[in-house]
């Protein structure tokens, strides 16, 4: 039972003289104005070091005595070589700059309590924007099935809606295209006075098309321009058909423009 409780013992002490040696090296990064990237250290450390030095390095902090002599050599090796290590950690480029506000808060003192926060801190944000992250996903992926469920109405399939809606993301112009009026040069359009235009393509360039051929490059005026529909593809396509009709009938030269 004595052995047993002084075998813990060790593993507890080797464990805490880690942590310290750790907690030194992160304040003294921190006091330069870094951080340690935690997953860039951990990649390194993957590349460097091959599968059986960190199996024994995992079964000599089991072993009594020798773990505790194993952690305070490493220690010690840290004290004594200090910037030679950090230079080379830096080489590697496993630091990060802190924010201004980061910087801010921990020269307040410079202390382990304060590396602990800055670290805490850190580790929620990164939390947070992971559930963002998975929240904004959740939500595209919502936005996508109601969108779907419009060009099934009409396509049938999943795969083949899926499919459309690509497409007519991958035809779509935005507004931050520093080429934008060039490119909408090359398309036909449909005037909508003060509303707007609304862009558009025919696949293989058909002089008489359908539905199935049609695509919004870009809608101008009070429109959304990054949203992409198939009710606006709808839309798009009976106005294009009315346009057309119409300036057949009254203007010749309306006519080389949608037909150009």
């Amino acid at each position: 039972m004595n052995y047993l409780i002084g075998w813990i013992s060790t593993i507890a002490a080797t464990s805490l003289i880690r942590s310290f040696m750790m907690l030194n090296m992160l304040k003294d990064i921190a006091d330069n104005g870094y951080k340690l990237n935690t997953k860039k250290m951990h990649e390194n450390a993957i590349s460097l070091s091959s599968g059986d030095d960190t199996a024994s390095d995992k079964i000599v902090d089991y072993i009594p005595l020798v773990n505790m002599m194993s952690s305070f050599a490493d220690y010690t090796s840290y004290l004594c070589n200090r910037e030679d290590i950090l230079t080379a950690l830096y080489q590697l480029n496993t630091f990060e700059e802190m924010t201004k506000e980061e910087k801010e808060e921990y020269n307040k003192k410079h202390n382990a309590i304060s590396v602990i926060k800055l670290y805490s801190n850190e580790a929620v944000r990164k939390q947070n924007e992971y559930k963002e992250r998975e929240l904004q996903y959740s939500l595209e992926k919502i936005h996508q099935m109601h969108i779907m469920e419009d060009y099934m109405k009409y396509f049938e399939t999943y795969e083949r809606s899926l499919e459309e809606y690509e497409k007519d993301k991958a035809v779509r112009l935005s507004d931050d295209d520093e080429y934008l009026e060039e490119k909408l040069k090359e398309y036909r359009f449909i005037d909508l006075k003060e509303d707007g235009k609304i862009y558009y393509t025919i696949d293989d360039d058909k002089s008489i098309y359908g539905l199935d051929d049609f695509r919004v490059v870009y809608i101008e005026g009070k429109y959304k321009t990054n949203e992409v529909t198939f009710n606006e593809r709808k839309a798009g396509y009976f106005l294009s058909v009315v346009d057309n009709d119409f300036y057949n009938e009254n203007s010749a030269d309306k006519v080389n423009i949608i037909r150009k």
